[in-house]
């Protein structure tokens, strides 16, 4: 009976964490929690279905229980990489979208660059105002 209670309680726990897992998807960390609580569920699920199912493997014969162990590991895999590798992997891609250097990398250089090409952009803008004042161009006057 135990078996049967707490296979059903895996599937509640692993139904509600796949629903709020869908629910925070693209947000990190909090996807990454309700992934792992998913595969909780999907492991106790797993663990007292092989329970269940022992009398089944015990009539295979004598490869009956590596059969059942194969079959709960094949299952933990493909678990493990439909739940959980999606949000690590997102959890990933986030830490990388910030763009944070440490100082004294070659970034600051860039920084400098952009900072004179700035700089080169708005004195050619201003020639270019200066200009049209003598040529009569009414593109570039300041308004």
């Amino acid at each position: 009976m135990l078996k049967y209670i707490l296979m059903i309680l895996g599937g509640v726990i692993f139904i509600a964490g796949y629903y709020f897992m869908q629910q925070n998807e693209g947000r990190g960390k909090t996807m990454m929690f309700y992934s792992l609580f998913t595969y909780a569920g999907l492991t106790l699920v797993i663990l007292s279905g092989a329970r269940v199912l022992d009398p089944f493997f015990e009539g295979l014969g004598k490869n009956g229980e590596m059969i059942q162990l194969a079959v709960e590991v094949a299952c933990f895999v493909i678990g493990a990489e439909l739940l959980l590798k999606p949000a690590f992997e997102d959890q990933k891609e986030i830490g990388t979208k910030k763009n944070i250097t440490p100082r004294g990398s070659g970034d600051s250089f860039s920084a400098k660059a952009n900072k004179k090409e700035n700089t080169k952009k708005k004195t050619k803008n201003n020639n270019q105002i200066k200009r049209s004042y003598s040529t009569g161009n009414k593109k570039y006057r300041k308004k």
